[in-house]
């Protein structure tokens, strides 16, 4: 009964400590990721929208373009696995020691800032990477929700990079009071959270970029509207090039094979199509 009253008094001191370490993340991370915004070397291809702060819409033109929408879990979920990669070099005590031969001021620079900085530049490349023809071709052929993805804003490029930051030290709190089992939790059930509402996670996004699989693209698809399914069927997911929305419906509205698709549909179910669709052409 001791024991359990003295982890109850524990609990507070853990709080803070987990508080500090993400006030410190978040201030290292806005500081880095500020700067390049200012210096204009935040990838991205716009500046993004302000408002909501929250889109949790993962289909149409608007994909990636708020400050913070259901990716940004999966961004969250890269700080865990960055610590769990290398966070823990600095340690000294079990269950992992560092596997490199570094003194005690090396490693309190690599615990204290270093692990951190390496994840930064870490997330930083992977937006510049994201942001890419090559992988935005990809996401667009082989992903069901994101037929109409031009890749992320600098305002949402800079909420990944900082929710990575704040994974990162939450799991570095944890693993230092012995909780490392909560974050590897969360991993999983964020992992399976996201499969089952906005149908992607990490582990589909890595499959449908390396091996691309049928399945899993139909699976993700079921969350578009019918009046969109039917214009990304039309000649979306085979369109390579980057047109703007305001390109494609031209190119939509005098395609024969579009035509003929939406012979059956209602003047209406049209219009609402085209109208969703033109009202983020300004994205």
């Amino acid at each position: 009964m001791g024991r359990i009253f003295k982890n109850i008094v524990v609990q507070p001191g853990k709080l803070r400590d987990f508080l500090y370490e993400s006030f410190v993340a978040l201030t290292k991370t806005v500081l880095m990721c500020g700067t390049a915004l200012a210096l204009g070397v935040m990838p991205g291809p716009s500046r993004g929208n302000l408002w909501p702060i929250f889109n949790p819409q993962v289909y149409g033109p608007e994909i990636s373009t708020y400050i913070t929408d259901p990716y940004t879990f999966l961004h969250y979920e890269d700080g865990i696995i960055a610590y769990l990669l290398w966070g823990w070099w600095g340690w000294t005590d079990p269950p992992f020691t560092t596997p490199f031969k570094l003194s005690p001021m090396e490693k309190a620079i690599w615990d204290d800032f270093g692990g951190l900085l390496l994840g930064l530049i870490a997330g930083y490349l992977f937006e510049v990477a994201e942001n890419s023809d090559y992988v935005i071709n990809e996401v667009r052929a082989n992903h069901g929700t994101s037929q109409f993805y031009q890749g992320d804003s600098r305002l949402n490029s800079f909420v990944d990079i900082l929710a990575l930051g704040i994974g990162y030290s939450m799991t570095k709190v944890c693993f230092e009071y012995g909780l490392g089992w909560f974050p590897v939790l969360w991993l999983v059930i964020s992992e399976t959270i996201s499969f089952l509402t906005f149908r992607d996670n990490l582990l589909l996004s890595l499959i449908q970029l390396i091996h691309p699989m049928e399945w899993i693209k139909n699976y993700q698809e079921g969350l578009v509207p019918d009046h969109l399914k039917d214009v990304m069927r039309v000649g979306y997911w085979n369109n390579k090039l980057r047109d703007s929305p305001n390109e494609f419906l031209n190119k939509l509205m005098h395609s024969p094979k579009a035509q003929n698709k939406f012979a059956t549909y209602s003047r209406e179910h049209l219009h609402l199509t085209f109208s969703f669709l033109d009202k983020r052409c300004l994205i």
